[in-house]
Formats: C-alpha cells, sequence, structure tokens
C-alpha cells in the first residue's frame, strides 16, 4: 500500500486513479492519514465482509438472547 500527501494527489491524481486499480493509496495532510483510495472491487469486496460480518453478529446476538428469555 502507497502512501501520498493530498497535494501530491491533487498533482498527480490521473496517476493515482491507476495505481488505486492495483492497490489501496493512503492519501495524508500533515503526515496523518486522511483517506484511501481503493479500486471498485476492493471497495465491494470490504463492504461485502461488513454486511456478512453485521449478520453474523446479529444471529449470534439473538441467539444468545434466545437462549436467555428474553
Amino acid at each position: 500500500m502507497q502512501t501520498i500527501s493530498a497535494t501530491q494527489a491533487k498533482q498527480r491524481f490521473a496517476a493515482l486513479l491507476d495505481l488505486s486499480q492495483r492497490e489501496p493509496v493512503v492519501i495524508q495532510r500533515h503526515e496523518r492519514d486522511i483517506a484511501v483510495l481503493v479500486s471498485p472491487e476492493d471497495y465491494e469486496d470490504l463492504r461485502q465482509f461488513r454486511v456478512k460480518e453485521l449478520i453474523r453478529i446479529t444471529e449470534e446476538s439473538g441467539r444468545y438472547a434466545e437462549e436467555r428469555g428474553m
């Protein structure tokens, strides 16, 4: 994963978009991470993971409550 300053990101935006198709790119301002640019495929994978994790936690909580008569 590469890191680039916000200023560099503005100056090299097209190249940054190309790079983000191959790997996530961290954008920093004042040496602090402010954003991560990822490909649509990586974003969708992350989104699906979070949805599946939410479903798992919800089901687990439901079973826990059911076992305790809630």
